[in-house]
């Protein structure tokens, strides 16, 4: 497509704007690791005061993504698709809290991205419904058990 051109044979502001448009959304604008985002930007903007365990444990879904890719993942691996892929198959192999766990930082680490126009699209990728904590307890009947058992014993309890 020949760019439009003015009575000079320059090109307009707009048309030129309009072209870099065109360009933007057929690419990304940096295809970077999400290991070097994350390092560089996502850490020390993001991350500053918190505790090195949350550190480790982002880095831990970046190498669990990296590794389901058999690659080492990049800002171009952030999409809908592969995302909820990704995430679909870590429900099979680990607890589903450990999945939504995943699926919140690697969200935070597009949404930054996406902020830094590092990347055009935005994530959409839902949570996943997560099964009731039914809590362990001790029922009424056993309560009473170990009151009464209790009661009997020589020995303080």
């Amino acid at each position: 497509m020949q760019p439009l051109r003015n009575s000079k044979g320059q090109q307009t502001a707009s048309e030129f704007q309009m072209e870099r448009t065109e360009l933007i959304d057929t690419a990304t604008f940096v295809d970077i690791t999400i290991k070097e985002l994350f390092e560089n930007k996502y850490r020390p903007l993001k991350l500053r005061g918190r505790s090195q365990n949350t550190v480790r444990l982002y880095g831990c879904t970046i190498r669990s993504f990296s590794k389901w890719l058999r690659a080492e993942a990049r800002l171009s691996d952030l999409t809908d698709l592969t995302v909820s892929a990704f995430l679909e198959q870590r429900c099979m192999d680990c607890s589903p809290y450990t999945a939504e766990k995943e699926r919140t930082q690697l969200l935070c680490l597009w949404r930054f991205a996406a902020d830094l126009n590092l990347i055009k699209d935005r994530p959409m990728v839902q949570q996943a419904p997560l099964p009731d904590v039914v809590p362990k307890a001790w029922s009424i009947e056993e309560m009473q058990s170990l009151y009464r058992a209790a009661r009997y014993t020589r020995e303080p309890v």
